[in-house]
């Protein structure tokens, strides 16, 4: 049972280890227990957690412990694969971990000048239910852009992201301007008409053709009209020069993407004369950790240059 456990020698040695490293423990509660018995071993009441974490950090100066430091915070469902088909998966929102990263860069910006705004485009997260639209994710950009600028007095802004994010951005820098410092992408969609359309069923082809809205994504699905389509098609980055941009632009691609070919993203930032990072073996999510951590650590290099 629970109380048996806490109490145990073994327990109790390894809590003493843990103390005598530097750790702060949280004593367990006493009261019903879940095996039927009562004593010492219940998780404690949210709010004596809370106050016990208050007591303990009203002593420590956040702004000087993070001094110099980087926080990186992993958040979201985590999917290992068994074969080219099945994976082990769960249903982790990853809005805890957004938590802690948002409660974090308020004092590691204070302490190193850097903040991080993670969002996703519209019809991506709360409003997946909506119809999805360049136009929009165009005027969203703006909208975070001018964000950082107004209310987190940010001087510099950078900008990092992936797949249809790297096209939307690549079309921003074309349509709108460049207000980015510096500007990383990850297996950037260089032709995102062909990607997306080439992915769709003929019966969905054929609502299209009928003015009938579809649905698109993998766990997320996203409405789209012919529209959207025919939107995408009229602007691909092959048709523009990036030269301008060249010398603050770093894109990053695995050599086994599925989805987005290797060889585009090669040839356009060769093209353009844009820093390009093959990631050997690399699929289009970077499912490996190993090579993910490669890519934040270039990503975080480029934009502290």
């Amino acid at each position: 049972s629970s109380d048996v456990c806490s109490s145990d020698l073994a327990t109790q040695e390894n809590l003493a280890r843990l103390r005598a490293r530097g750790l702060h423990i949280i004593e367990p509660a006493s009261g019903k227990l879940a095996c039927g018995t009562s004593g010492r071993g219940r998780l404690p009441e949210p709010a004596d957690i809370v106050a016990t974490l208050t007591s303990f950090l009203s002593g420590v100066s956040a702004v000087k412990d993070l001094a110099g430091r980087n926080i990186l915070v992993t958040a979201g469902g985590t999917r290992e694969p068994l074969d080219p088909v099945r994976y082990l998966g769960n249903r982790s929102s990853g809005r805890q971990g957004t938590a802690l990263a948002l409660a974090a860069a308020g004092p590691a910006q204070a302490a190193t000048n850097w903040g991080v705004i993670a969002f996703d485009w519209p019809c991506h997260g709360m409003d997946a239910r909506k119809k999805l639209t360049i136009s929009e994710c165009l005027t969203y950009l703006t909208i975070v852009t001018e964000y950082a600028k107004r209310e987190l007095q940010a001087k510099d802004v950078c900008i990092y992201s992936t797949s249809l994010g790297g096209y939307l951005t690549l079309r921003y820098l074309i349509e709108v301007g460049n207000p980015f410092r510096k500007i990383a992408l990850r297996c950037p969609a260089i032709h995102m008409y062909e990607t997306m359309y080439s992915r769709i069923p003929d019966v969905d082809k054929t609502k299209l053709a009928k003015g009938k809205e579809i649905q698109i994504g993998f766990e997320r699905k996203m409405k789209v009209d012919q529209a959207f389509f025919d939107d995408l098609k009229s602007f691909c980055p092959l048709d523009h020069e990036y030269f301008d941009f060249a010398d603050d632009m770093l894109i990053l691609h695995g050599t086994k993407d599925e989805m987005i070919p290797f060889e585009d993203a090669k040839d356009f930032a060769e093209n353009n004369v844009i820093e390009f990072i093959p990631v050997e073996g690399a699929n289009h999510p970077f499912q490996n950790p190993k090579q993910m951590a490669l890519a934040i650590h270039e990503i975080v290099e480029f934009f502290g240059e």
